[in-house]
């Protein structure tokens, strides 16, 4: 993609080379139970390498890291891992055709009720983890017919796979044809068409089709308030029990979009599918120094679409929202991003639902309030998180949990007392409920950690970190203390 853009040389690239060294002692490394602790001493050694480049028909931003790990009581246990995230996009004829890609390589957790930590550092030997890799390529056809209408044809090629036996690797394919009014030259009532089929393949299983047409409307009361309304037909073709309504028929939503500045935005709306009432809800104040976001949205949707779409709430993505507005180019934007999370030693992600294996496509209710705060030598950050899941539909060999909810929450305070010293202190927690029976399982984390500019490029950070995780029925309830040291430098 980025060879064949036309103009990919007239890019500003910035390519950022980087290396961590971690050395992390821990008195139960494969997350044991009480009586079965097993310590042990990981040292990790991982190069990467941050690239983005921005241009007038390229933009792509992409970061690597490759984690080799050894231990020095089982070196059985020595392994490797590849993270990865990168998105591209690729103007290859102006105001006609372009094209999207995204890959992705992280790791998850397999089971919900498995052992899990809140660290993305990989330390831990637990079965319970496995890698999954994502691949999308999109083309797409778009035009602006000035002054009447914009219309977009695209298709997407998405892969999903994992290195587990709970989720067979998938490919979707979607051909999405949109139409609507040129927004430049809206004045009061604006109208969109779209119709989106995809198919989901999952290998050794049926396929599965979903149809959606949808139109939409947007009546002007104020240039920053306006009246919303949406109405159309999804069709999916999954397995229901029996008893249960077919997964199709008509919907309409209704509700209002509210921008009185370009730093604060409200939407809000209301409606009607084939699976019940829905809102949704989409809100954020920004400032200089703060940023507050709360996001609600109901859905049905599938493992594999939900991995496609990289949901987890990073620290790198909310600090990217609020350096927004005192860093408008991209590029700058997540070099200071990069540089922020490593000179301060800040954990990859903040609280978030645990993204578990299952074939089935389920509801999903899922809510996120979320609230940063920066000055001059103290950063706040807040994030409460609630999801639903209900599975919908019926496969075989896939294990039903029924509905379940996870509720988490998170607080982070960096402090930095001097130039090149800062002190980090948090604490997460995130509970994991089955409704049918009302079994829960919570998982706590505390850090605090000691962070220390060396050079300008070059940092290091000391952490201290307790973990416990209790459990109504006694299964997979443990704790963990580590202790973890690293520099981490930028070429």
């Amino acid at each position: 993609m980025i060879l064949a853009a036309p103009a990919a040389q007239a890019a500003e690239w910035l390519i950022v080379p980087t290396l961590t060294v971690r050395g992390t002692y821990s008195d139960n490394i494969r997350l044991a139970g009480r009586g079965l602790e097993e310590s042990d001493f990981v040292t990790e050694v991982s190069p990467g390498l941050n690239i983005s480049g921005t241009g007038p028909n390229l933009k792509l931003n992409a970061r690597y890291t490759f984690q080799q790990l050894n231990y020095a009581r089982d070196s059985k246990g020595d392994s490797s891992f590849h993270r990865l995230d990168g998105a591209a996009q690729v103007h290859l004829l102006k105001d006609l055709l372009s094209v999207d890609g995204t890959a992705s390589i992280n790791q998850q957790d397999v089971d919900l009720f498995g052992a899990s930590t809140l660290t993305s550092s990989n330390y831990n030997v637990n079965p319970n983890r496995t890698t999954v890799r994502t691949a999308t390529v999109s083309p797409y056809l778009h035009h602006t017919f000035r002054g009447v209408a914009v219309g977009e044809l695209r298709y997407t090629k998405t892969h999903v796979s994992t290195s587990s036996q709970a989720l067979s690797s998938s490919d979707i394919d979607a051909v999405t044809l949109s139409v609507g009014s040129d927004l430049s030259s809206a004045r009061t009532l604006a109208w969109g068409l779209r119709h989106d089929a995809r198919r989901t393949d999952r290998a050794g299983t049926s396929s599965v089709d979903t149809k959606t047409s949808t139109a939409d409307l947007r009546y002007m009361l104020t240039p920053q308030f306006s009246l919303t309304a949406s109405g159309g037909y999804e069709d999916f073709d999954y397995v229901v029990a029996p008893g249960e309504a077919e997964p199709r028929g008509t919907f309409y939503s209704g509700g209002f979009a509210w921008r009185p500045t370009e730093r604060t935005s409200l939407a809000w709306n209301v409606g009607k599918h084939f699976y019940g009432t829905t809102f949704a809800l989409n809100s954020t104040v920004r400032s200089r120094h703060t940023l507050w976001q709360v996001v609600y949205d109901e859905s049905v949707t599938n493992t594999p679409a939900q991995i496609a779409l990289n949901s987890t709430s990073s620290t790198a993505e909310f600090l990217n929202q609020l350096f927004q507005t005192s860093i408008p180019d991209p590029a700058l934007r997540q070099l200071a991003v990069d540089r922020f999370i490593a000179a301060n030693g800040l954990p990859s992600s903040l609280t978030r639902t645990i993204n578990y294996l299952t074939t089935q496509f389920f509801l999903q209710k899922s809510l996120r309030a979320s609230a940063a705060f920066t000055g001059a030598k103290n950063s706040v950050l807040f994030t409460l998180t609630n999801s639903v899941r209900s599975p919908q539909s019926v496969d075989t060999g896939a294990v039903n949990l029924g509905d379940t909810r996870q509720l988490g929450a998170s607080a982070l305070w960096n402090w930095r007392f001097s130039g090149r010293t800062s002190a980090n202190f948090s604490a997460d927690q995130i509970r994991k409920k089955l409704q049918t029976t009302g079994a829960q399982e919570r998982l706590t984390t505390y850090r605090i950690g000691l962070a220390h500019q060396f050079q300008p490029k070059l940092h290091g950070v000391l952490e201290l970190r307790h973990a416990v995780t209790a459990s109504d029925t006694g299964f997979n309830a443990y704790q963990e203390n580590a202790i973890t040291a690293f520099v981490s430098m930028q070429f």
